[in-house]
């Protein structure tokens, strides 16, 4: 579907050329709806090319903008081990370790509002919310898991079953069910309201370090284990706990190398992460649709987040789905799930100390702040992410064009530039990709309402008449559907450019023809002018002598009625001049005769 590069430039010339027509046989310019058309792209593909201009400045001049808010002092002897944050309670923190303690924090302050101290001895390795906030599951190294009604921070009920520690938990998406997985190698599935076990998976050949829920299809449970596999179950086709269940699918890159800590599942289901070794893989289906139990065979490897340390501990989504975050040895990154670029390194730990790890790290409810504690630190950090709060251009680019149907724009493409890459895949390369394609997305939209032409008339009247038009369709620049790699990807974005420049030599060159239309134009009215001047001038003179002549011819009948016939009066004067001149005459005569 190839869109118009110079749709704008095209409408443009045409009206120019009707304009020259018209205005050459006479004095006559005329633009038709097609110019607007093809003015209004000119000025999209402009807004683009600032845009893009902009993006690459503050991609080459920001930088990660995160910064310790607090730390929350957990306890004066015993390593923290895990923390919670609750995305649908109010201010609701929890952070807890060895010795048992768990200890529930305040957002706002900082301050510590409870200490729970049920456990006695045992440690706690793992801890989460429900996703109403209404309880919280502790996973122990007693071989057990207590649920904490949050109400009153009250033991609710206690989960036996595990032969040896637990080491991870995980709500399903109505709270209804816990998935556990633990040093036993089994993975157990709950039904939380009455304590009991829906089933126990077992495959692992090791111990289970990660279980989640897909947060969509609550019957697709995914755990990793140290036997460097992830595998996913179908928890809906058990009908009896005792029911030997195999697994759907197990993911086994040849990168795993090390041990797996960790899975999480995306807030909308629609990507799945776990770390094995340096390095942190996310899964997709092939259609972009949510991860579930029915398209589980089309999942494929996205991309691969390296990290320099030897081990990623832990790994978690933001609330928003938008980032992830990964911890290690000393620090913690924070990644961007659209193009999987580290947005936020955050020093946890002193990197000369060799026995301090990052154990977790949580995001808070509105994706802008991270809790991360680890060991020996003995206390919570709390991290302010404002980069979180304002993405980056390339980020904003992707969206866009994921906002964008895929039979227009496919989401391979947008897949090309969202996967990590080395070099000459870099950010810089990216970013100018993702800005050729929402420009070409920009023109392609405006092509479909505006169907790349335009058109022109003019018309003029004096000396003589006239009358032009002209139309353009613009260069046609190629349609990136056909892409298939990043390689061809950048070349047709040099193509792009290349017909987006010509688009913009054309667009001058029909700015000038409307700048010369527009002077043609106040010519033709100022002389009209003029000419309707002159008439109305000599249609008032008319008037005033056909009025003057009416009031002459009214005069001369009343003088012709009032005063009598002056040339009957002469002649009968002269008349009788001559008949009394006659009279004398005849009288002399007669005295001299």
């Amino acid at each position: 579907m190839p869109a118009p590069a110079g749709a704008g430039a095209g409408a443009g010339a045409g009206a120019g050329a009707g304009a020259g027509a018209g205005a050459g046989a006479g004095a006559g310019a005329g633009a038709g709806a097609g110019a607007g058309a093809g003015a209004g792209a000119g000025a999209s593909a402009g807004a683009g090319a600032g845009a893009g201009a902009g993006a690459g400045a503050g991609a080459g001049a920001g930088a990660t903008r995160a910064f310790l808010r607090g730390s929350l002092p957990h306890h004066e002897v015993h390593d923290v081990y895990t923390c919670a944050t609750s995305f649908n309670r109010n201010n609701a923190w929890v952070t807890a370790g060895a010795g048992g303690v768990i200890k529930v924090w305040d957002a706002s302050s900082l301050a510590c509002v409870r200490t729970l101290a049920a456990h006695a001895s045992a440690a706690v390795l793992h801890c989460v919310f429900s996703p109403d906030g209404s309880s919280l599951a502790t996973a122990l190294d007693d071989h057990t898991v207590t649920i904490w009604k949050v109400s009153n921070w009250e033991v609710e009920r206690v989960l036996r079953g595990h032969g040896d520690k637990v080491w991870c938990c995980d709500w399903s998406g109505d709270g209804t069910r816990l998935v556990t997985g633990s040093m036993d190698n089994a993975v157990k599935v709950w039904y939380v309201p009455d304590g009991s076990v829906v089933c126990t998976l077992e495959g692992h050949t090791a111990s289970v370090s990660g279980v989640c829920f897909s947060p969509l299809d609550g019957t697709l449970v995914a755990s990793a284990s140290r036997d460097r596999a992830v595998k996913l179950w179908n928890v809906d086709m058990v009908h009896h706990a005792d029911e030997p269940q195999d697994a759907l699918r197990t993911l086994e890159e040849e990168t795993h190398t090390n041990s797996i800590w960790g899975c999480s599942f995306s807030p909308d289901g629609a990507l799945l992460v776990y770390a094995s070794g340096p390095i942190v893989h996310a899964w997709r289906s092939a259609s972009g649709d949510p991860l579930s139990v029915r398209n589980v065979r089309d999942w494929h490897l996205i991309a691969k987040l390296q990290h320099s340390d030897k081990d990623v501990y832990s790994c978690s989504f933001s609330p928003n789905g938008m980032w992830v975050c990964t911890t290690t040895k000393h620090v913690a990154r924070v990644w961007c799930t659209l193009d999987w670029s580290q947005v936020a390194k955050l020093p946890c730990s002193d990197p000369g100390d060799p026995g301090t790890r990052v154990c977790q790290a949580r995001f808070t409810s509105n994706s802008a702040a991270l809790v991360s504690v680890g060991q020996p630190h003995r206390t919570a950090m709390v991290w302010d992410l404002q980069q979180c709060s304002h993405p980056p251009p390339l980020v904003a680019m992707l969206c866009e064009l994921l906002a964008a149907p895929p039979a227009v724009l496919p989401r391979r493409l947008v897949d090309l530039c969202m996967a990590p890459g080395p070099s000459p895949k870099t950010p810089a390369t990216k970013l100018s990709v993702a800005m050729d394609l929402c420009d070409w997305l920009s023109c392609y939209e405006l092509h479909q309402r505006n169907a790349g032409a335009g058109a022109g008339a003019g018309a003029g009247a004096g000396a003589g008449a006239g009358a032009g038009a002209g139309a353009g369709a613009g260069a046609v620049a190629p349609s990136p559907t056909h892409v298939d790699t990043w390689h061809d990807l950048v070349e047709w974005s040099s193509q792009w450019r290349a017909a987006r420049r010509d688009a913009w030599s054309a667009t001058a060159s029909s700015q000038s023809l409307q700048r010369q239309v527009g002077t043609l134009r106040h010519k033709v009215r100022v002389q009209n002018e003029i000419q309707r001047t002159m008439r109305d001038e000599l249609r008032q003179m008319r008037a005033s002598l056909e009025d003057l002549n009416t009031q002459l011819t009214h005069q001369k009948r009343l003088v012709l009625k009032k005063t009598p016939n002056r040339g009957v009066n002469f002649v009968l004067a002269l008349l009788g001049v001559l008949v009394a001149m006659a009279a004398y005459g005849f009288m002399v005569y007669v005295d001299l005769s």
